[in-house]
């Protein structure tokens, strides 16, 4: 009995391998598959490698000028 389950299942496979929207279908499917399960991991571990240099004492001075120069309305 298992094999002509096993029979069955080889017809179904060749029926559905050798058919080229399908083999489409189930490439966009694998490829979907892919894209959710690592660009996740391949974004948090961006995140984790990135460093990013902040030049504070530029940052504070430009902050001071920004200040300095809007009149106050009070």
């Amino acid at each position: 009995m298992s094999a002509t389950i096993g029979a069955a299942l080889k017809k179904i496979a060749v029926a559905l391998l050798t058919d080229k929207k399908v083999l489409k279908t189930i490439g966009g499917i694998i490829l979907g598959i892919i894209i959710i399960v690592v660009m996740p991991i391949i974004a948090v571990v961006s995140v984790f490698n990135g460093i990013m240099y902040i030049d504070t004492d530029n940052f504070n001075q430009s902050i001071q000028e920004n200040i300095s120069a809007e009149p106050c309305n009070h």
